[in-house]
């Protein structure tokens, strides 16, 4: 594991998944049914435990200010700071990694426990880390 610092608040619009996992592809559908330039925007995954089920967001990087808005969509803030992650490159070929990945990462102490579990997905390549307690 890594410590990724993020040196910039960023604004993520986002689709609600009605369920997990189920409902994961059918929430990045729906996200990507309402952009323009779906191929231009850097998406991520948000999730955090809600009761005995997990709440999981599909969204992307807002290009410019407001775009989530414009979209009727929800935001959610990136926020400073550094973050527990690890990469899986390939991620396609090995999906069932992400959530053992994220196991892993949750058992550290260092770990905020308020905080999401975000996947941030580039090219091949998921990111997938969760915000550390500041010091």
């Amino acid at each position: 594991m890594e410590i990724h610092q993020q040196t910039e608040t960023v604004n993520i619009f986002y689709v609600q998944a009605e369920s997990f996992p189920e409902g994961i592809m059918k929430a990045f559908d729906q996200l990507y049914a309402l952009m323009e330039d779906k191929e231009q925007h850097t998406l991520f995954g948000i999730s955090k435990p809600d009761k005995n089920t997990i709440a999981y967001k599909a969204g992307a990087l807002e290009k410019y200010p407001n775009e989530g808005k414009r979209y009727g969509c929800y935001t959610f803030v990136l926020e400073k700071g550094d973050y527990l992650s690890e990469t899986i490159t390939n991620w396609q070929a090995q999906v069932e990694k992400i959530g053992f990945t994220f196991s892993k990462i949750l058992t550290d102490q260092r770990i905020d426990p308020a905080a999401y579990c975000i996947e941030w997905y580039r090219d091949n390549d998921v990111t997938c880390m969760v915000k550390i307690i500041a010091e």
